[in-house]
């Protein structure tokens, strides 16, 4: 009878490994748990590292526009229209030394409107098995009515999820960045329009719209 109480002990042990949850990125339900772990953590460098690498490229690219844009405005846009051009901006977006610190900043209004860990837990769960059309993506529906897709890459599967809204955030960008080159068309006309024996010329294009900078 001396037994029992160590085969009951054994018993338990191996039930709780088996309760283990797959957190194996090689497996599409693993990679799932993972963006919800990091998720809860509110962890930015692990939901990157489980994003894809088109997701971590779009990104640094974000990254580099933003900064070109900060030091155009800061190094040409006269002092008078700086502030009024860097309104148009995510407050601290200038501020960001790395694609991370980037993420974050873009990530943090949203994390912190998140509920407990116990309703990001519950609403991860998918909803039956992940659709796929394609051998090397998946498609889950969890619980909270959100599709998060993965995609194979060297053997282990990464979310896309942040592909659409960081593509459309480079697309203003590009647009923002036109509009800077224009205005400081403008502020260049305008100088040299201000020099002492200059004629009298209208400006090529409107006045300079600095908080269109941002938009």
């Amino acid at each position: 009878m001396r037994c029992l109480p160590s085969l009951f002990s054994a018993l338990l042990m191996f039930g709780a490994f088996g309760c283990d949850e797959n957190l194996d990125p090689a497996t599409p339900e693993g990679a799932l748990r993972r963006v919800r772990d990091a998720v809860i953590k509110k962890d930015a460098s692990e939901l990157l590292a489980c994003s894809t690498v088109h997701t971590n490229e779009l990104l640094a690219q974000l990254q580099t526009m933003i900064q070109e844009q900060r030091t155009a405005i800061e190094e040409k846009y006269p002092p008078e229209h700086q502030d009024a051009a860097r309104l148009a901006y995510p407050q601290g977006i200038f501020e960001a030394r790395d694609s991370i610190e980037l993420f974050t900043i873009l990530t943090q209004k949203a994390m912190s409107e998140l509920g407990s860990p116990e309703g990001i837990r519950s609403g991860f769960r998918s909803q039956g098995s992940p659709l796929s059309s394609n051998p090397s993506q998946k498609l889950f529906t969890t619980k909270a009515g959100e599709n998060i897709e993965f995609v194979l890459e060297d053997g282990k599967w990464k979310t896309n999820i942040f592909e659409t809204a960081l593509s459309q955030n480079v697309q203003r960008l590009q647009v923002n960045q036109e509009t800077l080159e224009k205005n400081l068309k403008v502020f260049e006309e305008l100088k040299r329009r201000a020099e002492p024996g200059t004629p009298e010329e209208a400006a090529p294009g409107s006045a300079p719209d600095a908080n269109a900078a941002g938009r």
